[in-house]
């Protein structure tokens, strides 16, 4: 089992062939034993150390090469190894020589900011403009400055000495490596042709020996064999170069060194610094001879980069793991919310205060916008500190739950955990100071027994909820008594009817607006929805997808109670909810979500105050729970709770007193009264 973690690795060092990746371990002053990665990454790393750097190498998959297969490498690489801080794409690559530069086969060509360009321009990705000249389309990010600096550095001390020149470095590791001779070994000289560019390969079958040697470009003959190295623009794109009229149209046009196909596609994603070995001029007379020895070349000049960099000097840009920022919201931002800045700003108030509250609650009806506030809220928190992570739990189920702790495991680096440990190992993690600033959101806590299990069962979610100066929970819920045992006093209410918010919410809705001019319609509707936001989105979308009038679906709602849970059940989309939860379809009239449905309905009229009505949907419920769940069973008692409040309501004093008496008597006499719904229940009776 290695001793070091995804985190302790801090360079990325990429390359596109098997032989390129060959060059690169032969290079590792050490080489480390393999680590488990997620599932979800392909890549086939090695890893080892460099000069006291912990090096992560990766190669693209075999045949898949170009812009987009670097940049889906990269995705993985920074996913599983967090901690990552710049890469370097080394390999070959086909050299653009011209008069001002003298490139030759084994040379390296480095990345190098030059004019407005960060040392690495997409040659196939832009715009043709007057003339036939090719204009690219934006930049690139630059290189790491670190290696910038320290690249100045090594180009000055080998312009002073040989000792420590490429060659030295190639002899050293072909000398050790033996193996590696017949593949690395740089090529005769008198095999690096460069022909005219008006001149094309001979024979596409053979090599470059029957080709016209009265072509070639006359140079003056070096000498030393020492690969030189070269500073400048390196294009890349996805088309193989293999004319040289192209090339040096296009190195002519933006002063190009060199052409290669990955690295546009990882300087966004990573700073990255392109190091390439010249093995051919991308021209017709391509041969693949030289291919190993420029690999190794490249591969030398990393190594003799990456030992002019003291590791000290990188400490303040690699040693950053207090103050990396993770992103797990897994719901998109809603565009069209209105309203509830006077809750948003007593929350911000609250998590972002030196001494404020760890944990905070957000409570409310079932629809009345809990989670679209919290949502609104984690987005404004991402752009105002962009240090603190946040990370979002649905409390849908306990499925969902169980897999959102593993999915933050491995965003955390914390792969190999197992499912039984994720929690406590999460807890752990994030109660320490290297966690830095984070926010945990539980949205839809509603469940007491997910959070309070009943005496003996195992340990509950409160058991794992971290603690650290630097971190805030956020819980939503519907039930108060809840929040009141989980966060104490520390507790914001979202009111249920807010008319400006509902008129809002309708408007912003509705792709019909001229529906809106139906004021007197449209207030009523607002009024039988109870200005509920979850309400007026679905019936929205109801509206929209039918083509109907405002006063036809308020028409709709004013049918029999069932019909109206029947209509409150049609399923819609919305970016702002979970894709795997919908609305139920219709499941009868003593099915466990239709009487939910009807008490809810209950409920609404009871705010209302629309005794009659609540009173009949309470005893509907009432007595369907007692057949099919019996007279203990927790959801009957409430419901027998909901009726005793409606008729204290309706002045029933005698009828509501009766009831809660005999609620209590049920409830002091089951077997299964020390359980938190029976608690909760008996400190309501």
């Amino acid at each position: 089992m290695s001793p070091f973690t995804h985190s302790d690795y801090t360079i990325a060092w990429i390359c596109a062939l098997p032989l390129e990746m060959a060059a690169a371990r032969v290079m590792l002053d050490k080489k480390h034993n393999s680590l488990p990665q997620p599932s979800t990454d392909p890549n086939a790393y090695e890893l080892g150390e460099l000069n006291g750097y912990y090096i992560v190498i990766a190669c693209l998959p075999t045949g898949i090469y170009g812009t987009v297969s670097a940049a889906t490498v990269v995705s993985h690489m920074t996913s599983t190894f967090p901690q990552i801080q710049f890469g370097l794409m080394v390999g070959i690559g086909g050299g653009a020589p011209s008069r001002s530069n003298d490139i030759r086969l084994g040379d390296v060509v480095i990345s190098k900011p030059v004019g407005r360009y960060s040392g690495v321009i997409q040659y196939d990705y832009g715009k043709t403009v007057q003339g036939g000249q090719f204009e690219p389309a934006g930049t690139l990010n630059k290189p790491p400055q670190v290696l910038l600096t320290h690249m100045a550095r090594l180009e000055a001390i080998q312009m002073t000495s040989q000792k420590n020149d490429i060659s030295t470095v190639v002899w050293k590791v072909l000398e050790q490596n033996p193996d590696m001779k017949d593949g690395f070994s740089p090529p005769r000289q008198d095999t690096d042709y460069l022909f005219h560019s008006s001149y094309h390969h001979a024979d596409k079958k053979s090599n470059c020996q029957g080709c016209d040697k009265e072509q070639l470009v006359n140079r003056r003959p070096r000498d030393t064999r020492t690969p030189h190295t070269h500073y400048g623009l390196i294009a890349s794109g996805d088309k193989v170069i293999k004319d040289s009229k192209t090339r040096d149209r296009l190195a002519e046009q933006h002063g190009i060194l060199c052409f290669e196909m990955e690295a546009a596609g990882l300087m966004d994603a990573l700073p990255t610094l392109v190091i390439r070995g010249i093995c051919d001029y991308c021209d017709s007379h391509k041969q693949k001879e030289w291919q190993g020895y420029a690999a190794l070349t490249a591969a030398a000049y990393t190594k003799l980069l990456l030992s002019v960099v003291a590791v000290s000097c990188t400490d303040r840009i690699l040693r950053k793991r207090d103050r990396v920022r993770h992103w797990m919201v897994p719901l998109a931002r809603n565009p069209r919310f209105v309203g509830r800045q006077h809750e948003i700003n007593e929350l911000k108030e609250m998590i972002m205060m030196q001494d404020g509250p760890s944990k905070v609650a957000i409570t409310g009806l079932g629809g009345v916008g809990k989670t679209q506030v919290v949502l609104e809220l984690a987005y404004r928190l991402r752009d105002w500190d962009k240090d603190c992570s946040i990370f979002w739990l649905p409390c849908t189920s306990h499925a969902i739950v169980e897999q959102t702790y593993l999915n933050i495991a491995q965003t955390l680096g914390l792969h190999d955990v197992k499912p039984a440990e994720v929690k406590e190992q999460i807890k752990t993690y994030l109660s320490s100071k290297s966690a830095g600033k984070w926010l945990l959101i539980f949205d839809n806590a509603d469940d007491v027994d997910m959070w309070l299990p009943a005496h003996g069962a195992g340990p509950a979610l409160e058991d794992f909820l971290p603690q650290s100066e630097q971190g805030r929970i956020v819980l939503t819920t519907r039930n108060r008594k809840l929040a009141v045992e989980l966060t104490s006093s520390n507790i914001i209410t979202i009111p249920d009817e807010d008319g400006e918010v509902a008129s809002s919410i309708l408007q912003q809705s509705l792709i019909k607006k001229d529906l809106l001019k139906d004021h007197v319609t449209a207030e009523a509707l607002l009024k039988q929805l109870t200005f509920l936001p979850l309400a007026i989105t679905q019936a929205s979308a109801y509206i929209n997808k039918n083509g109907l009038s405002l006063s036809t679906y308020l028409g709709l709602l004013q049918e029999q109670e069932l019909e109206v849970v029947d209509l409150l059940s049609e399923d819609f989309k919305d970016a702002g909810r979970y894709k795997d939860v919908q609305n139920p379809e219709k499941n009868g009239p003593k099915h466990p979500s239709t009487l939910t449905s009807m008490a809810n309905l209950a409920s609404t009229y009871w705010n209302q105050g629309r005794w009659n009505e609540a009173e009949k949907l309470n005893v509907q419920v009432m007595e369907i729970r007692k057949t099919m769940l019996g007279p203990e069973h927790p959801d009957t008692l409430v419901s027998m709770n909901n009726l005793a409040y409606t008729w204290e309501s309706q002045g029933k004093l005698h009828d509501a007193l009766a009831l809660m008496e005999k609620c209590l008597q049920v409830v002091q006499q089951s077997t299964r009264a020390q359980s938190p719904s029976y608690q909760i229940l008996l400190s309501c009776s």
